[in-house]
């Protein structure tokens, strides 16, 4: 392991190298740095948001956004809840999916010396609408290998000195430590609200004469259409054509390999291959543009429930049972402008299923 002294992004051009702070770089292998808290404290259904710096070989090319064989960066969250102190871990009862974070934000990279340093946001809501104290339990690093990228991923466990391969430890790398890196989820329905102050008198005046109007009941409404940070609305007067129309692009199948989801054609459309999972709590992200998403899945008997989150933000839950099988569709306005983030997450029963035919997005 190759140890380099170097300075902070800040004072780069007037720090003397000799008192700059030493980072565990390495020749042959992506390396996390360290890991730091962007807010310490939030309220249920909002981002928990972590800034990591990695660094890497300056002639390897490498990217947060990149995925191998193992997926892609994602950080696993560890609530106070699950923490068992007595054996330092924690017991997730095959829960992991509600507790991970995927998306990634603010890239930006620095070339000192040999090595490029990269910074970015790793962000998301965990699924588990749970107020406590939450730190980060896994950290997992893909193409991390220079000689083989596609096949090695490291994982930082926060209890580990070293991170694994999957494997064996790496020994000549270290865990930075992050157990300590917590955000407070606060309940706001638990917060007691301050007493109101004593109202103002009222002064009765005559009244304005009220003009009613006929409003037009084919007409969509247009109240309560704010913005994604506060209200999504839920529309089903406008469901687009499979194949797409002036204003909807056709419909496409949600592309990928995702832990315990699988692609099977029973029951698809057009040919397309459906995402099905079994297990509850199985998590599928994929990402939409504009102001509106239409998704397509299938109802049935044994049919269960998901959430839908946008840009982490939980959304609606949405139940696909029904008496017989059917294609369902659904359609979500006011997202907002440009591209976002939809993580899809199975609530089911034992024997239930849930399967996903594709989404289809608005044109720009």
């Amino acid at each position: 392991m190759m140890r380099l002294i170097i300075p902070t992004l800040i004072s780069l051009i007037t720090i003397n190298l000799s008192t700059a702070p030493a980072h565990a770089t390495s020749n042959d292998y992506v390396v996390l740095e360290s890991i730091t808290v962007v807010n310490n404290e939030i309220q249920i259904g909002e981002n928990l948001e972590f800034e990591l710096e990695v660094s890497a070989p300056k002639n390897f090319l490498w990217s947060p956004l990149d995925s191998n064989i193992d997926g892609k960066l994602s950080i696993l969250l560890c609530g106070d809840f699950i923490y068992d102190q007595d054996l330092n871990d924690c017991n997730y009862s095959n829960q992991q999916s509600k507790f991970q974070l995927r998306n990634v934000s603010n890239i930006s990279s620095s070339e000192i010396g040999n090595f490029i340093f990269y910074r970015f946001t790793v962000y998301g809501v965990p699924v588990t609408n749970q107020a406590g104290q939450y730190f980060p339990y896994l950290i997992k690093l893909v193409r991390t290998s220079v000689t083989s990228p596609d096949f090695e991923t490291h994982y930082y466990y926060f209890n580990n000195a070293n991170p694994t391969d999957g494997f064996t430890q790496v020994a000549s790398i270290t865990t930075p430590e992050f157990q300590s890196k917590q955000i407070t989820v606060t309940d706001p329905n638990s917060i007691v609200p301050e007493p109101d102050p004593e109202p103002e008198p009222i002064i009765e005046s005559t009244p304005e004469p009220v003009i009613e109007e006929t409003l037009d009941p084919a007409a969509p409404s247009t109240t309560n259409q704010t913005p994604i940070s506060q209200q999504v609305i839920q529309s089903n007067f406008y469901l687009p054509a499979l194949k797409g129309d002036e204003n909807w692009k056709p419909m496409k199948e949600i592309k990928g390999n995702f832990q315990d989801w699988k692609r099977i054609k029973k029951n698809s459309i057009n040919g397309s291959m459906n995402q099905v999972t079994k297990s509850d709590g199985a998590l599928i992200t994929f990402t939409s543009s504009g102001d509106a998403l239409t998704l397509r899945f299938l109802g049935g008997k044994k049919r269960g429930s998901f959430s839908i989150y946008v840009n982490g933000k939980f959304i609606e839950r949405v139940d696909t049972k029904r008496n017989k099988k059917t294609q369902l569709m659904k359609t979500w306005e006011g997202l907002g402008s440009g591209k976002h983030f939809i993580d899809i997450v199975a609530e089911l029963d034992n024997g239930q299923s849930l399967a996903l035919n594709g989404i289809q997005s608005l044109r720009t």
